[in-house]
């Protein structure tokens, strides 16, 4: 009963906290990454659509996407697609809040919840309460662990983000990699079974990410198996699981020959590594090409984590708890993991950024950076969790300013900066202190004649605050001298940390109102006042959640999404105030198909209104329109093929689409320098050429924009305004014989029939 007691509490802080993510980040749906890839999802559905796009026919050679359709498939069949997307979201964000509980909460007492913890632990220091077992391990920590994950935005290379408002294959994958990593440091019950079959999981789902986490797991099991006992893991389970995985990737390793061939087969390998490293994923691939803000915040995840575990690592001690070194042997197999992350990332960078390795590039190794972000934010959870138990303003801001801090890159550098000095000052020098002053008063007690001219010195020689020594009748014991130089001595330190910290955040904060886009300094500011407002109402009042406050917690924690999608399947008016309370909403979270841009609502008309046999011409950097048309495409810049005779039609379409003439190299050189300035070369095409391009391309309809033709009547014009949207219209191409041309579908080489 009382087990059951905890996983519903847990169950509910879960749901609470994702009605909280859906009210705080809204919900995405049907856009960004999502909008090239559910058109290959409706492509199986209704053959008669995307006949003639090139993209969704380049990965139907290649599509490594195959396994997360699949699953979107069988929801789509039963309740549509708006609530399998939303269904299979929910799952995944489950799935993390698990995953990142078994890692937060790894060999430590899960029956202990929040609603424990003694109320005396709060004046306890890291220094004094970090081998405690009474130290709560139960929901609170484990959820602020899943909370981090959900803010941490800083430190993306890779651009892949922790968690996101929408749902995709790396989600749900980062999703179970997150348990299959928690089984092994948690030790669950046939970890070494279990785990195997999460990593094929993973590869089913996204075959780039079960490559990467699979060798990961491998190399756990290894050096499990190596180190022996000493980690809790005894090596038959170690080696059970180092072989079990292996036997989940062979799959995986068996069809490699057969893709590698697939991806490098018609272009040169300079040619393919311009066109993907620099062109087509840059931020994926390229390490030369990540921002300084985005790197420096990444490291500072790994200077955090150095710093937790230098706070929270155990004294030795004979009489240790089993639960204690249950715990640490936790806290060892979770650093041990983190360790490997992190020397994998490093032969990684020399592989890709210095010898330049084709193969390892595409294999994009830089998205395990994502991993070793979610297990340094375990070790930063529990060092800020422990910040804010103790009873000073000061640690409850250091804690805080942590937490914002992950949300921007130069917040997250500007936070670290004051933590490290904090922490410093904290261990090193109060440490020192403290030795040289017990070593004092060790001599002191040896020596009885100093111990008296000291004690007088001191002004502290009198009966109160001295004591005789039976075996030295008369001679006075400085012992609360001895005291008395420590405390002040400490509290000189402490002092002195505020001083330089403070000095160290103030520098920050200006630096932030200077420099920083993202304008951290404003977030840092309300952490702090956050922080201190909070300490000083807990000195009158208590924040204890009784139920009744709970369901008011929850109520208003899911009072935004459910309103949202009330208002969004309501028949309310499209005019007027419900036009604009609809459209702030679909802005916010759009959980149904309703258009909420002009790209939108122009490819919606589209639909109704075009043949499904034809082709468009769109801007390039036009994401949405191939999704809510349900018309081919002949160029997207964001939905590109992954194999090298895809790219180089796709190379060759983006630069006529733009109006480039030069080489792989210039038009990597422009790319690189300003994309947004490369693609308006669409917009100065001109009639004329616009024309000519779709003619080229077969296209029946081009989108530009809704002022592009003065006089769309005229027969000398060749194209002729169809509709027109908000910024954009939607014109036919009066050239029949394009018409006719465009019609033909294409065969399997791509060619017209």
């Amino acid at each position: 009963m009382k087990g059951r007691s905890f996983y519903a509490r847990r169950a509910g802080a879960i749901a609470i906290v994702f009605g909280l993510y859906l009210s705080l980040a809204g919900y995405k749906s049907l856009e960004g990454d999502q909008a090239y890839r559910l058109p290959l999802l409706l492509r199986s559905q209704n053959r008669a659509i995307y006949r003639v796009d090139p993209f969704v026919n380049a990965l139907e050679a290649f599509n490594p996407h195959a396994g997360y359709l699949a699953i979107l498939n069988g929801g789509y069949r039963i309740v549509g697609l708006e609530a399998t997307l939303f269904g299979v979201f929910a799952v995944a964000f489950a799935l993390a809040a698990v995953g990142m509980a078994m890692l937060a909460s790894a060999g430590q007492d899960d029956q202990q919840s929040a609603s424990e913890i003694d109320p005396r632990l709060g004046d306890r220091s890291i220094e004094n309460d970090r081998d405690d077992p009474a130290i709560p391990r139960g929901t609170a920590p484990a959820l602020l662990a899943f909370i981090l994950t959900l803010l941490a935005k800083a430190g993306d290379i890779g651009t892949n983000h922790l968690f996101e408002p929408i749902l995709l294959d790396r989600l749900i994958a980062f999703a179970i990699g997150w348990i299959a990593l928690g089984s092994i440091v948690k030790k669950i019950t046939y970890h070494q079974y279990l785990t195997p079959v999460f990593i094929f999981i993973i590869y089913f789902v996204h075959p780039s990410l079960g490559l990467q986490i699979g060798p990961l797991v491998v190399a756990t099991y290894a050096c499990l198996f190596l180190v022996g006992d000493r980690c809790g893991v005894d090596r038959r389970a170690s080696a059970t699981g180092f072989v079990l995985t292996l036997l989940s990737l062979a799959p995986a390793f068996a069809r490699l020959p057969h893709q590698s061939k697939i991806v490098f087969d018609g272009l040169s390998e300079r040619e393919l590594i311009l066109i993907a490293g620099y062109i087509q994923s840059p931020q994926h691939m390229t390490p030369g090409l990540w921002r300084t803000p985005q790197v420096s915040a990444w490291f500072c995840y790994a200077i955090l984590a150095v710093v937790a575990i230098a706070a929270g690592v155990p004294r030795r001690d004979q009489n240790e708890s089993s639960s204690n070194r249950s715990r640490n042997m936790a806290r060892f197999r979770l650093g041990l993991i983190l360790a490997i992350t992190w020397s994998g990332l490093a032969i990684a960078w020399r592989l890709v950024a210095i010898d330049q390795i084709p193969r390892f590039i595409l294999f994009q190794p830089f998205r395990v950076a994502t991993i070793a972000r979610g297990l340094a934010l375990v070790f930063i959870a529990d060092h800020v969790f422990r910040l804010w138990m103790r009873p000073t303003i000061f640690d409850r801001v250091r804690g805080a300013t942590i937490v914002i801090g992950l949300t921007g890159d130069w917040a997250l550098v500007v936070a670290t900066a004051f933590e490290t000095t904090a922490i410093l000052i904290e261990r090193f020098p109060v440490r020192i202190g403290s030795e040289f002053a017990s070593r004092m008063f060790e001599v002191l007690r040896s020596e009885p004649s100093l111990a008296r001219r000291v004690g007088m010195k001191s002004g502290h020689a009198n009966p109160i605050l001295t004591h005789s020594n039976r075996q030295n009748e008369g001679i006075l014991e400085p012992t609360r001298t001895a005291s008395s130089v420590i405390v002040h001595f400490s509290k000189t330190y402490e002092n002195l940390n505020v001083l330089v910290s403070s000095a160290v955040l103030i520098y920050g904060l200006t630096f932030l109102s200077r420099h920083d886009t993202q304008s951290g300094h404003w977030r840092l500011i309300a952490a702090i006042v956050g922080a201190v407002v909070v300490s000083i109402i807990q000195e009158y009042t208590s924040f204890k959640m009784n139920r009744r406050r709970l369901a008011i917690f929850a109520a208003a924690c899911w009072a935004f999404p459910i309103a949202a999608f009330l208002i969004e399947v309501a028949p309310i008016a499209r005019e007027g105030l419900g036009k604009r309370v609809l459209g702030a909403v679909v802005e916010r979270a759009r959980f149904v198909e309703i258009p909420k841009n002009d790209s939108e609502r122009l490819a919606v008309w589209c639909r109704s209104h075009t043949d499904p046999a034809a082709l468009f011409v769109v801007p390039p950097g036009d994401k949405t329109f191939r999704l809510w048309s349900r018309r081919s495409v002949a160029f997207n810049r964001a939905a590109s093929p992954y194999h090298a005779a895809g790219l180089a039609d796709w190379f060759d379409r983006y630069k006529k689409h733009v109006g480039f003439h030069g080489s792989i190299d210039d038009f990597a050189h422009a790319y690189i320098k300003d994309r947004y300035a490369l693609e308006h070369g669409y917009d100065r095409l001109g009639v004329d050429r616009l024309a000519e391009l779709a003619r080229d391309e077969g296209a029946l309809y081009v989108v530009a924009g809704s002022n592009f033709l003065k006089d769309g009547s005229s027969a000398d014009i060749p194209l002729e305004l169809v509709h027109r949207e908000g910024r954009l219209a939607a014109y036919r191409v009066r050239d029949r014989q394009a018409i006719a041309r465009a019609r033909l579908p294409l065969n399997r080489d791509g060619e017209r029939r």
